[in-house]
């Protein structure tokens, strides 16, 4: 994966040196450089969080909640089906939140 990086940041410099140029199609290397840089990102959390073809069950997209101002809240249901007994699930001391369009990843 670091030669693909490697790759990737090579052509961000070229981009970069085309874009200091004042008769370069600034537009169409801002355009390659964003792209570039978002396919950076995805190698990032492919790396971070082990996220690949063969360990991914399904991608969810969270359909459209009945109100504008809904919110989908992940709960733990400290293995009892009593509503009573679920707890909502604390990321870095904060309720997960989720919404319309959010996604989520079930790992296999």
């Amino acid at each position: 994966m670091e030669d693909i990086k490697k790759y990737i940041q090579f052509k961000l410099n070229n981009i970069e040196e085309e874009l200091r140029q004042s008769n370069s199609d600034k537009l169409n290397f801002i355009a390659q450089k964003n792209k570039l840089l978002d396919m950076l990102f995805l190698i990032e959390i492919y790396e971070k969080y082990d996220i690949s073809r063969k360990n991914i069950d399904k991608i969810i997209i969270l359909p459209n909640t009945t109100t504008d101002i809904s919110e989908y809240r992940l709960m733990e249901d400290n293995d009892l089906d009593d509503i009573r007994y679920w707890q909502e699930v604390m990321i870095e001391e904060k309720k997960l939140r989720l919404h319309s369009k959010d996604i989520i990843i079930k790992k296999k």
